[in-house]
């Protein structure tokens, strides 16, 4: 086994982190060249009205809940207001 000096180990090392480096830059080229990809076909092929008004959107309601009163209600709703129209 020949003996490892620092130079040896320093070479090594710049050659592992290179492949590591590498292997990453083209993991994420590819990825982006796939998410760009799709994004271009989306554009393309556009979904009819008929696909998107399949099913109508579902809203939360209000459900009659006896334990919770009506003043709780408020606050939580007075709450969200004044979260969602807080500026930025």
């Amino acid at each position: 086994m020949e003996a490892q000096t620092i130079g040896n180990l320093l070479k090594e090392s710049a050659v592992l982190m290179g492949v590591g480096m590498g292997v990453v830059f083209a993991f994420l080229a590819l990825l982006i060249g796939a998410i760009t990809a799709i994004a271009k076909l989306c554009a393309r092929f556009p979904r009819s009205e008929s696909e998107t008004s399949g099913k109508p959107e579902s809203h939360p309601t209000l459900s009659h809940n006896p334990t919770i009163d009506h003043h709780t209600v408020a606050a939580i709703t007075a709450a969200l207001h004044a979260h969602r129209n807080k500026p930025r």
